[in-house]
Parts: structure tokens; C-alpha cells; sequence
């Protein structure tokens, strides 16, 4: 793991992970792109046993957001019920409005007095500077057999100077990122005794490039990283 730094000719306004999401809120459902993880979460859910009971998939949304992870399951026709954990006030105030959640947290790390068939921690991990503190926190909440699904940019991503930049009222930000490598994921699953089920990468697609600024030059580069873990094995403690 190392911190993301951005590459000096970029002028840009550098954020912690409270104060960049505050700002970013206001325009994140209309700015964010499901072209890093989309691809990826359709692989998984195909990869998911299905659920007997009526509920369906009780689901943990680590770093929730806006609600999008959620939202997108059940539009692409997975029966789900949710916890929403966030860290950003704002972004979970949106989520509120959208009624996809049983209920939303703030904070970090809660003591949550149940156990889940599914886990999500999509496009937050990368501003985690304690991987290890993530993996132990959703392997604690997942029942046997549950499943833990992780995307965030790839680590390539960061390797030719693209992190969290988002263009917001006419300038751009910088939500502070840490680097975790494909083996510091596998070593933090593997310390927590799941299993890697499947392990899915997504590539900047020539439409997209041809349109972005940031990634015109990146077409075909590796661009997204998705883990799907299951809870088969008995789990060490937290």
C-alpha cells in the first residue's frame, strides 16, 4: 500500500474522503460512470447461488454512497435488502431519499448485530488506508457462505497517474487515494480465511476513451479490479 500522489502538472484542489464526497454529492449521480464496475458486477451476480427466502439477498453496502450499488442490483433483477454504511453525511442523505435501504449508518466501523448473505464494497476500498481493517469488518458480518464483492480502480489506474479527479464546478478535485496491489487484496482475504471465488478486471473501452479527457490515451488499459469472496471456510477472528 502506498498514498496516491498527484502527478505535479495537475492543478487541482486536493480533498480528504469527508470533505471531497460532501462536494461531490451534489453531482455524483449524474457524474459517476458504472464503466469500471459494471461490467464486472454483472459477471458476479451471475456467479451467485440464489437465495430461498422471500427477502432474497440481505445485503451490507460498505461505502454505499448515493445508493447506486443497490439500485443496480435490484434493477438488474436481484431481490435485495440493505444496510448502508458511509462515511459522508451528504451522500447517505441522498441515499435516504431513494428509500433503498432498511437502514443507514455513519461510521466507519459499526457494531452491526447481524449477519449478511451478501457484502459490497464498491469504489471505496481505494480510499481505505487499512485494507487489512476492511477485510477483517466484512468477514465478521457475513454469514456461512456469504459472499463479499470488492471493485474499485485498478491499480494500473493509479501506476500511470489517474486517481479519484472529479470535475466539479468548473475545476477539479482530488479525493485523496491509497494503492493497494492485486496481492495485498488476495493476502487480505486469504488472512481472513475466504475463499476467491472469481476475480474479474474491466479495460477502458475505445467508446469511453474517445470521449474522456482524462483517458483518451488509455484505451484498452486495465481499469477496473473486481474480487468475489465466499465465506466457505471457517473464519479467524477479527
Amino acid at each position: 500500500m502506498f498514498k496516491f500522489v498527484p502527478p505535479a502538472q495537475i492543478e487541482i484542489d486536493v480533498c480528504d474522503v469527508i470533505t471531497g464526497y460532501c462536494q461531490w454529492s451534489r453531482s455524483y449521480d449524474d457524474t459517476v460512470t458504472d464503466v469500471v464496475d459494471g461490467v464486472i458486477l454483472s459477471k458476479f451476480l451471475g456467479l451467485l447461488a440464489p437465495r430461498q427466502s422471500s427477502i432474497g439477498y440481505r445485503v451490507l453496502d460498505y461505502g454505499c454512497g448515493t445508493g447506486r450499488n443497490i439500485a443496480w442490483l435490484k434493477s438488474n433483477g436481484l431481490n435485495v435488502s440493505a444496510v448502508g454504511v458511509d462515511l459522508s453525511k451528504e451522500m447517505l442523505a441522498i441515499a435516504n431519499k431513494k428509500g433503498l435501504y432498511d437502514h443507514l449508518v455513519n461510521q466507519e466501523f459499526p457494531v452491526l448485530e447481524e449477519r449478511f448473505d451478501l457484502a459490497l464494497c464498491i469504489l471505496a476500498s481505494c480510499h481505505m488506508k487499512n485494507l487489512q481493517e476492511l477485510y477483517a469488518f466484512i468477514s465478521s458480518h457475513l454469514k456461512p457462505n456469504g459472499y463479499f464483492i470488492l471493485i474499485d480502480m485498478h491499480p494500473h489506474m493509479f501506476y500511470v497517474g489517474k486517481g479519484t479527479f472529479v470535475p466539479l464546478d468548473g475545476r477539479k478535485i482530488y479525493i485523496e487515494n491509497y494503492v493497494h496491489n492485486i496481492s495485498d487484496h488476495i493476502a487480505c482475504g486469504i488472512n481472513m480465511s475466504l475463499d476467491l471465488k472469481c476475480l474479474q478486471e474491466s479495460f477502458v473501452p475505445d467508446t469511453w476513451a474517445a470521449k474522456s479527457i482524462d483517458h483518451g490515451d488509455l484505451s484498452e488499459h486495465p481499469l477496473g479490479i473486481g474480487y468475489l469472496w465466499t465465506s466457505n471456510s471457517p473464519r479467524k477472528g477479527k
